[in-house]
């Protein structure tokens, strides 16, 4: 009898020990789960930051596409605001058009005067009638000269030195 209290003690002692093994264990998966949803956490918020870095780069990208030479000599003597985009939809209450970006684009409008784009710091007065986009625009001196260019649907346009040129 003696030597099986002994044997039950043993195993008693040896099941405490494996227990603490066991919890001790588990708290170490506990641990290693938290730092995996931590590191997805983190993963997801670098996913977020590139995604959005993307998209300023593909807006970044579609400001800079290819261009006719003259649209580009426009481009670098008048910076942002030169594109008129006749496919963007038009809008006749330019203010409440305008998008949140750093290229001043419209949003589509639902009335028809004045076309989308980034025109809005190089030109004024513009009006869109029968075909023809009419418009003050600036030149690379900084003074507006008056230009219109009969412009379907789907143009793009640019202001190069105060004159309305396809892109």
């Amino acid at each position: 009898e003696a030597s099986l209290e002994a044997v039950k003690k043993m195993a008693t002692a040896q099941e405490a020990r494996l227990n603490a093994e066991i919890k001790h264990m588990q708290n170490m998966l506990r641990e290693e789960e938290k730092k995996v949803q931590r590191a997805q956490l983190e993963i997801s918020k670098l996913t977020n930051e590139v995604e959005l870095l993307r998209t300023k780069l593909g807006q970044a990208n579609m400001g800079q596409a290819s261009r006719s030479n003259m649209g580009q000599a426009a481009r670098s003597n008048m910076g942002q605001g030169s594109e008129f985009n006749m496919s963007q939809g038009l809008s006749s209450d330019v203010s409440s058009y305008v998008a949140p970006n750093t290229y001043n684009e419209f949003k589509v409008g639902e009335t028809s005067q004045l076309p989308g784009g980034s025109w809005k710091q190089t030109a004024k007065h513009i009006t869109y009638s029968g075909g023809i986009l009419k418009a003050s625009l600036r030149n690379s001196k900084g003074w507006w000269k008056t230009s219109e260019i009969r412009a379907g649907p789907n143009s793009t346009l640019g202001n190069a030195d105060g004159n309305f040129v396809f892109e």
